[in-house]
């Protein structure tokens, strides 16, 4: 005679229950991530904005192309901008990187090595060397014929 099942076995539902528990415990962990990863996503887009309008003022003249080191953005508080101009090999043109970096003094232990940066580089005529009157770059040159003789 077969035993008739009307209800599960208390291991089975203690089974199950365990299971659930799990897989709750694991969605909860990655919510948990990806809500960490879309605050760190959205940091580093208001760092490459701000980074951007950094950029655009100075090229458009409204702030002066001068090296700052580390200033306090004062629209996002916690983060540090710095703006580096270098001179480049070729004659009259300089690197401007603009750079926007978290303050990493006012960062946890673990959060500081993490510390989030965006940086943008753009080429521009040097502010601090001879610019010549003419817009080309380049030196003059001059044509030699050939054959000796006389330029046209």
């Amino acid at each position: 005679m077969k035993p008739n099942r009307a209800a599960f076995s208390l291991l089975e539902v203690l089974l199950a229950t365990s299971l659930l528990l799990a897989c709750a415990v694991v969605l909860a962990e990655l919510a948990n991530i990806g809500r960490a990863h879309a605050k760190s996503a959205d940091e580093l887009a208001s760092a490459q904005l701000a980074c951007q309008t950094k950029l655009n003022e100075i090229l458009c003249g409204a702030t002066p192309a001068a090296t700052v080191e580390k200033q306090p953005l004062e629209d996002m508080p916690g983060w540090l901008l710095s703006v580096e101009i270098t001179s480049l090999e070729q004659p009259g043109l300089a690197a401007l990187r603009v750079t926007v970096a978290e303050d990493v003094e006012d960062l946890d232990d673990k959060d500081q090595q993490r510390g989030k940066a965006f940086s943008l580089v753009r080429w521009i005529r040097d502010p601090y060397g001879q610019a010549s009157g003419s817009g080309f770059l380049t030196e003059p040159w001059s044509r030699t014929p050939l054959d000796g003789g006389s330029p046209p």
